[in-house]
């Protein structure tokens, strides 16, 4: 049996970053680059991310699966995919270290969910 990187593990997550009152993000620009600015005000820490981290911060807005997040930074040409898997899947465990991360969901297409008549009308088993 073969052991799961952590990106395997969590790339059909959805992970939703903690809001307002609790966290306020603003987007700002530094010295000519763009920033997210997050302020944790229940441990009244200040983050500052930029470049993919920032992007990866605006993603987690619980509509997109870690999946989806490293596919639409390779999409942009904003790296490999393999350095785009370490760097989302580092910056997801940092997140989730600090308790920026509110909750993580496993979304299911509506494909994935079984219909309802057609589980009564299965055969049960003996």
């Amino acid at each position: 049996m073969s052991k799961l990187s952590f990106f395997e593990k969590i790339k059909d997550l959805y992970y939703i970053r903690r809001t307002m009152p609790e966290v306020i993000t603003r987007r700002e620009r530094i010295e000519g680059e763009e920033w997210f600015v997050v302020f944790d005000e229940p441990q009244q820490k200040l983050y500052k991310f930029k470049g993919n981290a920032g992007l990866i911060w605006q993603r987690l807005d619980g509509k997109s699966s870690v999946e989806m997040i490293v596919e639409d930074l390779c999409l942009h040409g904003l790296g490999d995919r393999e350095t785009l898997i370490k760097d989302v899947s580092r910056f997801i465990a940092r997140a989730g270290k600090k308790g920026l991360i509110k909750a993580a969901v496993k979304k299911f297409r509506k494909e994935d969910v079984p219909d309802y008549e057609d589980l009564v009308r299965r055969p049960t088993l003996p």
